[in-house]
């Protein structure tokens, strides 16, 4: 996950040179490291997951959506994947629908030979 959906996320971030204004807008001298470019992702998507799911238990019968960036939701690994993990042994569900999804965003890079 971390090599096929970070990595290129992170290296995306630097090349449109994103990577020295934090998310609450401080600046870095330098590029942000990856360890923390990581770290915050894992928090960020662990947080919408548990305010998701925080949600759907208080309001249960209600339909929540969430409009997200593909790589929050690719292979599982990000909100999708940590909502099923805080909701096991529940009647919650949880689907994830990319629009307009390219091979990447379906099967990870190296997977497929053509």
């Amino acid at each position: 996950y971390v090599d096929y959906v970070i990595n290129p996320s992170y290296d995306m971030h630097k090349q449109l040179g994103i990577l020295r204004t934090t998310i609450s807008g401080q600046q870095l001298d330098d590029d942000m490291p990856f360890t923390i470019f990581l770290s915050g992702r894992i928090l960020w998507d662990e947080g919408m997951a548990s305010a998701a799911y925080t949600w759907t238990q208080e309001n249960p019968g209600g339909l929540m959506i969430g409009l997200v960036g593909a790589d929050h939701v690719k292979f599982e690994d990000g909100i999708t994947g940590r909502f099923k993990r805080m909701a096991q042994g529940t009647k919650q569900e949880s689907v994830s629908v990319i629009l307009n999804p390219t091979l990447i965003d379906t099967r990870p890079s190296g997977s497929i030979n053509m």
